[in-house]
Parts: structure tokens; C-alpha cells; sequence
């Protein structure tokens, strides 16, 4: 009965979010009992730093325009299987910046798979649509250019943090 019902969801990590489908099309080498192991978590993790190991996953996976796009695009087919209607999604782009993109450019793909998933599935992503946890790695980030960058072209949030909950700096 629930299961029908329109959803929203305020809190979705991109990194988190990846289906058996999505990492079939990245890495088809991957069986279903491997995706299981190193992208779901279990039940029960023994804490935070247990559990983001499954998102180190998918970030690793995360590192091209092709890849993010199709991993934005899947996440709102997701979605619409499930009934949401309205989405904040969470995600990191200076995690996927190890095979050349620009953090500008990571935000530009997933803001336009996002419209794209938006026009496909009708699943509305506006008011805060990205709140971007960026890691202090470079002073580019500390004049928020990102952040000016990208809410020009929709409303979204950047919160800035300086360390991850069990990781170093």
C-alpha cells in the first residue's frame, strides 16, 4: 500500500546510490555477489567508516563524464520506480576529479543529467537540489566560485567541510 505512494527524498548520496544495472554498464567484470559485498551495506555496519567503504566503490567508478552521467541518469530511474516526485542529491565533486575532469565540469555533468532525468521521469530536483561537500584540497574553493558557478543556473546549496567522519585529511 505505501509502496505506490509519491515520495520525497531529501537526503540522497549520489556515491551511494549506484544499481547492479549502472555498474554492469561501468565494469561488467562484476558479478552480482561482488556488487552485494563492496556496494551494499549490510544490515548492520560496525559504524560510519564501515559503512562509506561502499561508497569509495562507487566512486572509483565515478571518474568519467560518461560514468557520472549514467550514474545520474540511473539514480532517477531508481527513483521513479519508487515514486519519488522530488529529490536532493548529495555528492562530493572533488572525489571525482582522479582521471582529469574539473571539479566545475563534475557539477556541470550531474546538473545536466539531472535536468535530463528531470525531463525523463518528471522527478523535480529545484529549491536544494546539490549540496556539495567539497573537501578543502585547493585554495580555487575558498572564494566559492564553484558555488557561483553553478547556482546561476539552478537554486542548490554548497556546504563546505573540512574533514569526513573516519578519514584523514
Amino acid at each position: 500500500m505505501y509502496g505506490s505512494l509519491p515520495k520525497i527524498e531529501l537526503h540522497l548520496h549520489l556515491d551511494c546510490s549506484l544499481s547492479y544495472a549502472v555498474i554492469q554498464k561501468l565494469d561488467p567484470t562484476i558479478g552480482y555477489e561482488e556488487y552485494r559485498e563492496a556496494f551494499v551495506g549490510p544490515p548492520k555496519c560496525a559504524d560510519l567508516k564501515d559503512y562509506l567503504t561502499r561508497a569509495v566503490k562507487g566512486i572509483e567508478r565515478m571518474q568519467t563524464a560518461e560514468a557520472l552521467r549514467l550514474v545520474t541518469l540511473d539514480l532517477f530511474e531508481q527513483l521513479k520506480l519508487d515514486h519519488v516526485i522530488y529529490v536532493e542529491i548529495r555528492f562530493a565533486p572533488l572525489e571525482h576529479l582522479y582521471k582529469g575532469l574539473s571539479a566545475e565540469r563534475v557539477v556541470q555533468i550531474v546538473l545536466d543529467a539531472a535536468q535530463e532525468g528531470r525531463g525523463v521521469t518528471g522527478i523535480q530536483f529545484g529549491g536544494n537540489f546539490m549540496y556539495v561537500e567539497a573537501l578543502f584540497r585547493s585554495t580555487k574553493f575558498a572564494d566559492h566560485s564553484l558555488g557561483r558557478t553553478v547556482c546561476r543556473r539552478c537554486r542548490c546549496g554548497f556546504r563546505y567541510r573540512r574533514r569526513r567522519v573516519g578519514f584523514s585529511d
